[in-house]
């Protein structure tokens, strides 16, 4: 896995659920291990992102900042209304409040309300709402921040869509919703964090003297910039918290399909060790 992050308790926790496994066993068991433990659908319980067996990866002091994060809503919109016309009514009640129409907010704050009692308690993937702000405010941002914040999972299938969001709080936002028993709340990214991912690659233990504490984003144009992504603690989201939505109907870029994941991680790699100073860092794929 090439992590340097992972204490030896957690990963004791980990294989204590995964055990010896193969490769398909392998999936199941990390699926068991995020319901177990990352995935509470209890969320005022502390993922084990945020405890102390998670010491070497925490990030206990941070900077005042804004986040950005980018999250499908079309899912929510059609259990909301229980039909597939719910993708279209939510974007619909969006551009009006967009436009400045007050009279949907009441019902768009019930929907945020629905939509915060589905999720579970997760820790969320961010980044530095600084360091993509180009993207983020561009006409185009769906497609610049999917690219830059290495998010390969949002690939619609032809003649299918996403309706994304992007939502923006701050690091006050997360303090305000740290739970009992919590000794951070915001973490460097592990595979131990989230769903096996090929667009995901560990970043290595911060060498002295150098930045880097953060993980940094797989980018799916294989190029730069290598933006630094962390998690934070999970918040329920607000209105104020979406900035824009968009819809994504556009394919993956070719250098991020399935044929070209080798080009991918190596490029990655190969900036990681460069902009984080450590040239032994993990090994190329074959």
């Amino acid at each position: 896995m090439f992590e340097e992050r992972v204490s030896g308790l957690r990963q004791a926790s980990y294989e204590a659920t995964v055990g010896a496994a193969t490769t398909v066993e392998l999936d199941r068991g990390h699926r068991d291990y995020l319901k177990a433990h990352i995935e509470l659908r209890d969320c005022t319980l502390v993922p084990a992102t945020f405890q102390a067996s998670n010491a070497k990866a925490l990030l206990p002091s941070l900077a005042d900042q804004d986040f950005v994060r980018i999250e499908d809503i079309g899912w929510v919109a059609d259990k909301w209304y229980a039909t597939e016309a719910g993708l279209p009514a939510v974007q619909d009640l969006l551009a009006r409040r967009a436009s400045g129409d007050p009279g949907v907010a009441a019902l768009l704050a019930k929907f945020i309300a629905f939509w915060n009692g589905e999720r579970d308690g997760r820790p969320m993937f961010a980044a530095s709402l600084d360091e993509v702000r180009a993207a983020a405010d561009a006409a185009d941002w769906a497609l610049r921040l999917r690219a830059q914040l290495g998010l390969g999972h949002y690939a619609p299938l032809p003649g299918k869509s996403f309706l994304l969001a992007q939502l923006r709080y701050t690091a006050a936002d997360v303090r305000r919703h740290a739970l009992p028993g919590q000794i951070a709340s915001f973490a460097a990214p592990t595979v131990m964090d989230g769903p096996m991912n090929p667009y995901f690659y560990p970043a290595p233990q911060p060498r002295p003297g150098l930045a880097g504490s953060c993980g940094r984003t797989v980018h799916l144009d294989n190029s730069d910039p290598l933006i630094a992504e962390l998690l934070t603690a999970r918040i329920d989201y607000r209105l104020e918290h979406i900035h824009a939505v968009a819809v994504l109907t556009e394919p993956l870029p070719a250098t991020a399909r399935p044929s070209s994941i080798v080009a991918l991680r190596n490029g990655h790699l190969g900036r990681l060790r460069a902009v984080l100073g450590c040239p032994d860092f993990a090994e190329p794929m074959r």
